[in-house]
């Protein structure tokens, strides 16, 4: 993980998905099961709304910009919630979705990389700093 990117991971567009502010895109995995349930599919996991991590026990009701997480020799800071657009709908094939996840506010967010390093499935995530915990 670089300060920009992840190393390998291709960004469609990078005029609005890439630089510091957005170079890495962050959802809660424990959405995915009220997408299906609520849409009727089961398509909807891992990947589907083209994030870079998955994370569970962490969603937005929680995360606020500021909030620095660790992984690893990893540490990111939380900078901007996700503005959901036209690529979403295509990836889901459902020009409703991007309405839907900002009516449900299901939107994950951006992390500014603070310290780069290597990063892998399964490691720990923590919250290393919080400066506006409520």
């Amino acid at each position: 993980m670089e300060k920009e990117h992840i190393v390998g991971d291709g960004q469609a567009d990078r005029t609005v998905h890439s630089g510091a502010e957005k170079a890495v895109f962050a959802y809660c995995g424990d959405h995915y099961p009220r997408w299906q349930a609520e849409l009727g599919r089961t398509d909807l996991s891992d990947g589907a709304f083209g994030k870079n991590l998955t994370l569970t026990g962490i969603d937005e009701d929680i995360v606020a910009i500021g909030d620095r997480y660790r992984i690893g020799e990893v540490l990111l800071e939380v900078s901007q919630p996700r503005q959901p657009c036209w690529t979403l709908a295509r990836r889901c094939r459902l020009p409703t979705m991007p309405a839907l996840a900002i009516a449900n506010g299901r939107l994950g967010w951006y992390f500014r990389v603070l310290r780069p390093g290597k990063i892998q499935a399964g490691m720990a995530v923590g919250v290393s700093e919080s400066p506006y915990p409520t």
